[in-house]
């Protein structure tokens, strides 16, 4: 990649088996480790979306189909089709996957995918941008001024993450949940008709800070609509498990 490339932007359809997918969202929390530049990732409106890909794909089956039927070579297989493409086709350069290499490749990322979370109502998503190795930034649309931030790769806390489903969240339980990188335990206001995010009261410290003093529900104005891919488990008793001395 050039050195002066500061940022791939990549536009594609919202194609699941592709793209839109959260193996695909966790490979770009890991865009700038692996390619040495930041990324982000936007969508076309569905059926709506042609880039240049789709060009460079019509043009290689188009020419290797020519050159076939006028029998200038006989293409059987993708390596052979990989070395006529290289040697027939100016401004367009190919590269040969093999099986072995798309095994290592998965064996790889196993890790990496093991602590990925599907990301809710992505098919109104059009816009991610990674924040840190855990989470991302999304938009409705692209220039849109209001996201939403939203984990989707859990590591440290990860052992800890219960599959909840949204019908057993009610007004009133104490949920654990992840809010701007830091676990917080939290009173549950209001649910979004959508079924993808709650309205939480936030106590306080976050977890990490906690001390002897324990957890305090905050001031009234400390609430935020969090996704419900951050909860972490519904707590079940706020009873004190430690005594002071």
């Amino acid at each position: 990649m050039h050195t002066s490339v500061k940022k791939v932007i990549h536009f594609t359809d919202g194609a699941v088996s592709q793209y839109k997918n959260c193996k695909n969202f966790t490979n770009l929390l890991f865009h700038k480790e692996d390619f040495g530049v930041e990324g982000e990732w936007h969508f076309f409106a569905t059926s709506h979306g042609k880039g240049p890909c789709d060009g460079i794909g019509g043009t290689i089956k188009r020419l290797s189909r020519r050159a076939s039927l006028q029998n200038e070579i006989t293409i059987q297989t993708p390596l052979a089709l990989i070395l006529w493409c290289n040697s027939n086709i100016e401004n367009i350069k190919c590269f040969f996957v093999s099986s072995d290499d798309i095994s290592q490749t998965e064996i790889a990322l196993g890790s990496r995918f093991q602590s990925s979370k599907t990301l809710p109502g992505t098919q109104k998503i059009h816009c991610f941008v990674p924040v840190d190795l855990f989470s991302v930034t999304t938009n409705i649309f692209s220039s849109s001024e209001q996201y939403t931030n939203y984990v989707i790769r859990r590591q440290e806390l990860n052992e800890y993450f219960l599959d909840v489903n949204f019908s057993e969240l009610k007004v009133d339980n104490i949920i654990a949940c992840v809010y701007l990188g830091k676990w917080y335990l939290g009173k549950i206001l209001s649910r979004d008709k959508g079924q993808v995010e709650i309205n939480v009261h936030f106590f306080k410290p976050p977890g990490e800070e906690l001390t002897i003093r324990g957890f305090q529900l905050s001031a009234k104005d400390d609430v935020a609509l969090v996704p419900l891919s951050n909860v972490i488990q519904i707590v079940k008793s706020l009873k004190k498990t430690i005594s002071s001395c």
